[in-house]
């Protein structure tokens, strides 16, 4: 600030005062120079890339979109052919000799079976049975027992005791009504 002007640019204040050009409230800096210290010229990595386009990429994409949704409707089918057993299963249960067909036979036939400790159950059509990851005792065993139009009649649950002398997997279960 100073009494007099010193050049041009310098601007009167309120209070009477001169002060420089950078001091009014209005003030913008030039840009400094282009090639300046403080102003770097733009690399070859700053430049925006152009991305090549491929006529293949969207043909490709779908193709590709294709194949999976196949190979999941496969994956559907065969995983419900298994738990249905409307398919062989050859699948053993981890721990076992059993495949998962025979251990819902077994739970169906003890489920049916009027002889003494079983349930004498009627109008099963079948069971599905969801082992556990590993056969053991003491895990849990769930079956969801059908009749032939679909519907639920209730549920078995067993836990699972040790495997008899020749090796033949044993279970102690329950039957519970759908309710």
């Amino acid at each position: 600030m100073s009494n007099i002007a010193h050049g041009p640019g310098w601007w009167l204040a309120s209070d009477g005062r001169w002060y420089p050009p950078e001091q009014h409230p209005s003030f913008r800096a030039p840009p400094p120079p282009y090639g300046s210290v403080s102003t770097p010229p733009p690399t070859y990595r700053d430049a925006p890339r152009k991305r090549k386009k491929s006529a293949l990429r969207w043909p490709v994409r779908i193709l590709l979109a294709l194949l999976l949704a196949v190979a999941g409707v496969i994956g559907g089918i065969a995983i419900q052919k298994d738990r249905t057993n409307s398919a062989s299963v050859s699948s053993g249960i981890p721990g076992t000799t059993m495949t998962i067909s025979e251990l819902d036979a077994s739970v169906q036939s003890a489920i049916t079976s009027t002889q003494p400790g079983n349930f004498g159950i009627k109008g099963i059509s079948r069971v599905v049975c969801n082992p556990p990851s590993t056969w053991g005792p003491g895990k849990s065993l769930q079956c969801f027992v059908y009749q032939s139009s679909g519907t639920e009649l209730g549920e078995y649950d067993a836990t699972i005791l040790p495997n008899d002398s020749s090796g033949t997997p044993q279970w102690n279960g329950t039957y519970q009504p759908a309710g």
